[in-house]
């Protein structure tokens, strides 16, 4: 690989953001040797071996997720003889894990396989560290069937150039949470949660004149993937060449009339006194907080703790468990009795528009041969019918083959726990993403990611200046897809 490059590109781009991812993936334009489908997948690499080949895997997940996929990986070590996979959990956020990838790409110590969030997807594109997931499924044809099963909207999210990238996915989406006891109260349907912006402001201001969540029904917290979710939603690109798609982006789209109007009626929100804003610190967890303490109506959150929110609720998930998974430390003797309800991320013109969230899995072309074959059946493995299955039920993610959604097991669930019931309810967003348009593709998301979550912040929690607030945004995301694309010789 060109080390330089390497180093240039990942360093550039740490931090990431926490935890809660959002948007975009997939396609367009740089000059890395990965992008290329051409790259060799060694795929057959493991006939001729007579002693198992060990694979390093690497993520975030932690709690729930870790203790599911750990449970995985020792299914998949049990199944067969030639291949053993050594799961190396890489601290809590996305952010930690490409820190320590860069770390280990510098000094040529890559683990076989990674998951990384999102927003990665252009820069592990033209990293040179990567062996293309198109690569693999064309160099295998026993895995035809798994491509032809993905959702197209995970394909097209992670697809640079036309190639898709990553090997595998960990799908999220959003929803809005939302007080069903309050909306009772307020004389709202509590089996209607608002579908747009616009029903959002008009329930929160039944709520506050029937003196609920009196320091603003709505808690808001200036997170940058919101903004990009709402604006994807109406087809508004943030960054040129077609969201980046069609060729490395040179500048900002992000003055536009639906950034001004959604960052208008935000600010219109708070001074009402109907929402309540939070930074978009990471690790923030005072929206939720407020939720669990009643003291607001609604919030707009990633579907990642679905599991673990129904299970408490329910009373099969502790409060540790909840400080683990979520970072939510629960005051002593607080009882959690609450009618919460969920539906899809309300959009600026109709409910469920947005991108895919969460990470996807990446195949490095670190090691040899025979261990890139490895990381690459356990993958395979990974991405079966079954799997799916499990990793939806018990894990944190959606399922992303069409076969795991149309298991019975898997609908079952759906359709009589809460928690299944609300997996449903994100599925069903996920559907909504247009694979036509899934979002922005930007090299240096990290620089995007601030300029919007700085912007968002001072119409949220600052002078409240939209049009200031905009342009300074603009400018610096402009000068930051100029800066990557001259770092990569586009």
């Amino acid at each position: 690989m060109n080390r330089r490059l390497t180093r240039v590109l990942l360093a550039s781009l740490v931090p990431l953001a926490l935890l809660v991812a959002a948007c975009g993936g997939g396609g367009g334009g740089g000059d890395g040797a990965s992008s290329d489908a051409g790259a060799a997948c060694p795929v057959d690499a493991l006939k001729d071996v007579t002693q198992p080949v060990e694979v390093t895997v690497w993520s975030n997940f932690t709690a729930l997720s870790k203790r599911t996929f750990e449970a995985m990986v020792q299914q998949y070590n049990q199944s067969q003889d030639k291949v053993r996979v050594r799961f190396e959990p890489q601290g809590v956020s996305f952010e930690e894990v490409l820190r320590k990838y860069k770390l280990a790409a510098e000094d040529e110590k890559l683990p076989n396989l990674v998951l990384q969030e999102d927003t990665t997807t252009q820069v592990m594109a033209d990293s040179g560290t990567i062996i293309p997931g198109q690569a693999c499924y064309d160099a295998d044809p026993a895995a035809k069937k798994i491509l032809d099963d993905f959702l197209p909207i995970a394909v097209a999210s992670y697809d640079v150039d036309g190639n898709l990238q990553p090997v595998g996915f960990d799908v999220y989406t959003a929803l809005v949470f939302y007080n069903r006891d309050h909306f009772r109260r307020a004389g709202l349907d509590p089996d209607t949660p608002p579908a747009t912006l616009d029903e959002m402001k008009a329930d929160a201001q039944k709520l506050k004149a029937a003196g609920i969540s009196p320091e603003g029904p709505v808690a808001v917290v200036g997170l940058s993937w919101q903004v990009e979710w709402w604006l994807t939603g109406v087809q508004q690109a943030i960054v040129n060449q077609d969201n980046g798609r069609k060729g490395l982006a040179t500048a900002s789209e992000f003055e536009n009339a639906d950034t001004t109007r959604l960052f208008d009626f935000w600010r219109g929100m708070v001074t009402e006194g109907l929402a309540k804003p939070f930074p978009g610190t990471e690790g923030q967890t005072n929206q939720l907080f407020a939720m669990a303490t009643d003291s607001a109506s609604m919030v707009v959150e990633s579907s990642a703790g679905v599991n673990t929110i129904a299970g408490l609720l329910e009373g099969t998930v502790d409060p540790e468990t909840v400080k683990q998974d979520l970072g939510v430390e629960l005051p002593p003797g607080l009882k959690l009795d609450l009618d919460l309800g969920v539906g899809a991320y309300p959009g600026i013109e109709e409910p469920g528009q947005g991108q895919i969230g969460g990470g996807a899995w990446y195949l490095t072309n670190g090691g040899t041969k025979e261990q890139q074959a490895a990381a690459w059946d356990f993958m395979k493995w990974f991405n079966s019918t079954p799997q799916q299955v499990q990793w939806a039920l018990a894990g944190s993610g959606l399922p992303v083959v069409q076969s795991a959604v149309d298991d019975p097991q898997l609908t079952a669930k759906w359709d009589t726990t809460l928690a299944g019931k609300w997996n449903k309810v994100a599925f069903g967003v996920l559907q909504n993403v247009d694979p036509d348009f899934p979002g922005p593709l930007i090299g240096d998301y990290k620089a995007t990611r601030e300029a919007i979550r700085n912007a968002y912040e001072r119409v949220l929690l600052g002078d409240g200046q939209v049009q200031p607030a905009i342009d300074e945004a603009n400018g610096k995301i402009t000068a930051a897809a100029e800066e990557y694309r001259t770092t990569v010789g586009g």
